[in-house]
C-alpha cells in the first residue's frame, strides 16, 4: 500500500515539475555583431586593440613565458626540482618544444589569433 501511495506521489510531483517548466524558448538578444564593417569605426579599431592586449596578457603574463626568457642560456637552467615544462624550454636537448607542449603551446594558442584580430583590423581600419 505504501509502493502505491509513494508511486502516486512521485507521479504527481513530477507532473507538477513538467508543467510547470519554461513554456517559451529562450529568445536570444545579440547586444553585438562584429563584422567587417564594425572595424571600419574608431569604436571599432580601439575593440580590436583592446582585445589584442588580452591575448598578450595570457602570453607575457605568466612566468612561464619568463622562463623560456632563462632557461638555457648562461644565466640558468633547469634543476633537479623542474618539471617537464622547464625542461621544455631549456635549449640543452633535454626537453622537446612542440606545438602541443605547455608552455610552448601558448604561442600558438595565443600568438595566431592575436596575429589573426590584427589582420582583420589592419584590413578593415580605414
Amino acid at each position: 500500500m505504501k509502493r502505491i501511495y509513494f508511486n502516486i506521489a512521485l507521479g504527481v510531483w513530477l507532473g507538477m515539475v513538467g508543467l510547470s517548466g519554461c513554456k517559451k524558448i529562450l529568445e536570444e538578444e545579440p547586444r553585438s555583431l562584429f563584422t567587417p564593417d564594425y572595424f571600419k569605426t574608431v569604436t571599432g579599431v580601439n575593440g580590436g586593440l583592446t582585445a589584442m592586449y588580452g591575448h598578450l596578457r595570457n602570453m607575457y603574463g605568466q612566468a612561464y613565458y619568463y622562463n623560456s626568457l632563462i632557461t638555457g642560456t648562461d644565466e640558468a637552467t633547469w634543476g633537479k626540482d623542474a618539471d617537464g615544462n622547464f625542461k621544455d624550454m631549456d635549449c640543452s636537448g633535454v626537453g622537446s618544444i612542440l606545438s602541443t607542449s605547455y608552455p610552448s603551446s601558448v604561442l600558438w594558442t595565443e600568438a595566431f589569433p592575436n596575429i589573426n584580430t590584427a589582420s582583420g583590423v589592419i584590413e578593415n581600419a580605414t
